[in-house]
């Protein structure tokens, strides 16, 4: 058997002295999903690993780094805006020998993405180019082939194209993705209808001239459909009277010519009043009356029947205007039972007739008419009520008392009301009243003062003799 070199002894010379080695074994289109560029890293089977410090660069931008401590200056945006995804070096395909790192491009977009790729490390590093045919960006919209379209019968829309070309081809293979389209792209447009002009049609011929008698005519007619999608509305209307869309000419074709009639009676006109306007009596019975105007025959026949009719109506009565009847009154009613108490009260307005007046009334000072009028009045119950007793004020007489003495006066007050039928009785009119006198000074004794002697006993100033020792 023919012996094959294997993936890894087609790397270069400096990849196992532990250079990276960066290659895609993938072909690359444009538009390409999830594309993927392999760093392979040779560890050998030192200690000191040559993956620990691993670079990548996108056109010069180092856009993922380990290892190198403060010299790491990554622009990570650089991979969000260009869609890259990179995995940190993993042992590869079971060997403890090399490890891998791979750049995955999410959708390759040739224009975006052209440029180099470079994965580097303390050792040295490995550059690798994308370079892709790519469509360029589409150019403007082409005129429609329609400025356009008529409406009846309906008609197709128009059309309109654009075009873009395919940067960097070289050959029908090494050329743009097909998958992404062609470089022509095409759109319906977005037309208008035609205008259509209002379609009025020729009249068409005379009819007959007829009735035989009277006025004589004869008419035509002609139709016209309005028109549609002009820029002003009233270029669609159709250029008739009052833009009628069905127009009738009337043309008198003969001179009058009387017809033969017969005698007709008109309808009937209203009802006059009923008359007299009242009745003053009772069983009085009005009248009312109506006409109907005859037309007369000419060279036709006569007419038969009345023009008028005579109909019974019932009257009002006359006006009569009102008055008051007698009061009616109810019981007189206290809540003490007994004295004057109130009494309700009513009348009747009584003989009005017809639309005569209703008889006056006042509330207030306001005068109204009514038909019933009830009223509350003061009214004697016929029995007095009882009248109790009432007191005046205690009148206070002038009272002064000897120190440490004492007085009896008395204070007496008026009657201001007698009691009546069986009132309250009156209280008293007068009572005892007494008054005291203060302390008397120092050196000073009343009569009824004690005074204490020598012997321990104390007696009133009234009864101390003389040789008693104080």
């Amino acid at each position: 058997k023919k012996y094959e070199c294997s993936e890894n002894c087609k790397a270069p010379a400096d990849f196992f002295t532990g250079t990276p080695w960066l290659e895609s074994a993938n072909k690359v289109e444009d538009g390409q999903n999830n594309f993927v560029v392999s760093c392979k890293i040779w560890n050998g089977m030192i200690s000191n690993k040559n993956s620990d410090s691993l670079k990548w660069f996108f056109n010069g931008e180092e856009i993922f780094c380990q290892g190198y401590g403060k010299d790491c200056t990554p622009k990570t945006e650089i991979k969000e805006i260009y869609g890259f995804e990179i995995v940190r070096p993993t042992l590869g395909h079971g060997s403890q020998s090399f490890v891998i790192s791979t750049l995955t491009i999410d959708k390759v977009n040739g224009s975006q993405h052209k440029g180099n790729f470079m994965c580097m490390n303390k050792k040295g590093e490995s550059t690798w180019k994308l370079t892709i045919p790519f469509w360029s960006e589409w150019g403007a919209w082409s005129q429609c082939s329609k400025s356009c379209m008529t409406y009846d019968p309906p008609d197709a829309v128009g059309t309109q194209e654009r075009t873009r070309r395919c940067e960097g081809h070289t050959n029908e293979v090494d050329t743009c993705s097909s998958s992404d389209g062609g470089n022509i792209q095409g759109r319906d447009c977005k037309t208008v209808y035609c205008p259509v002009a209002p379609d009025l049609k020729q009249w068409s011929t005379w009819t007959s001239c007829s009735p035989a008698c009277g006025e004589a005519t004869r008419s035509r007619q002609r139709s016209c459909k309005e028109g549609n999608f002009n820029l002003e509305r009233k270029d669609d209307k159709c250029p008739t009277k009052n833009h009628k869309t069905h127009e009738i000419d009337i043309d008198v074709c003969r001179p009058i010519v009387p017809c033969p009639k017969d005698c007709v009676f008109g309808d009937w006109a209203e009802w006059t009043e009923c008359k007299p306007a009242c009745a003053k009596d009772t069983n009085v019975t009005g009248k009312k009356k109506r006409y109907r105007h005859i037309e007369p025959a000419i060279g036709g026949g006569t007419c038969s029947g009345a023009n008028k009719t005579v109909y019974p109506c019932q009257l009002p009565d006359c006006a009569v205007d009102g008055s008051w009847g007698e009061w009616h009154k109810k019981s007189c009613i206290s809540s003490k039972g007994c004295g004057n108490g109130i009494q309700e009260r009513w009348r009747r307005c009584e003989g009005r007739k017809g639309t005569g007046k209703l008889c006056m009334a006042f509330r207030g000072q306001d005068e109204y008419e009514t038909g019933f009028e009830s009223e509350n009045v003061e009214c004697p119950t016929g029995r007095s009520c009882p009248v109790d007793c009432v007191l005046g004020e205690w009148s206070i007489p002038r009272c002064k008392a000897n120190c440490e003495g004492h007085k009896v006066v008395k204070k007496s007050r008026p009657i201001k009301t007698r009691p009546k039928h069986g009132g309250k009785a009156c209280g008293k009119t007068r009572e005892d009243l007494t008054c005291y006198g203060g302390t008397c000074p120092k050196g000073c004794y009343s009569r009824n003062s004690l005074v204490s002697l020598s012997n321990g006993n104390s007696v009133k100033m009234s009864l101390l003799k003389i040789g008693d020792n104080v």
